[in-house]
């Protein structure tokens, strides 16, 4: 009888165990004995929670990325336009140029990790808004 009892158990078990490391599906309904219904809802809780915290991570890596590109091409061209200087003061205000850049550049990279350590999911959206105005 308890074999029997365990036997959704065992198919969810062997369900888990053969998907792949981010595959955060939901769970197959399944039939289950009226003592496990609840321990199998909160685990069906816990795994949309899962899969709704690795899409935010998901998307704020990207949004990241994505804001990251401009300032990023923005030193690219101040350290080619500083090999072009002619003059000794060129390369002097060239370089200044090049070092603002860096510095706004790694402000936003420190600003974005704090996002990524604090901010939650819907808060990155709007925190993200913010950092782009600073560039």
């Amino acid at each position: 009888m308890v074999g029997w009892a365990l036997r959704p158990v065992e198919k969810l078990r062997a369900e888990l165990e053969a998907r792949d490391d981010g595959d955060l599906a939901p769970l197959p309904a399944m039939r289950v004995p009226a003592e496990l219904a609840g321990l199998l809802d909160a685990l069906e809780t816990h795994h949309r929670r899962a899969s709704e915290v690795l899409q935010g991570q998901r998307r704020f890596a990207a949004e990241a990325a994505h804001e990251l590109r401009t300032p990023v091409a923005a030193v690219s061209f101040q350290a080619e336009h500083l090999l072009a200087a002619r003059t000794e003061a060129e390369r002097i205000s060239r370089q200044a140029a090049l070092g603002s850049g860096l510095e706004r550049l790694r402000g936003l990279c420190e600003q974005l990790l704090v996002l990524g350590d604090e901010a939650s999911a819907e808060d990155r959206q709007v925190a993200l808004e913010d950092v782009a105005l600073v560039v």
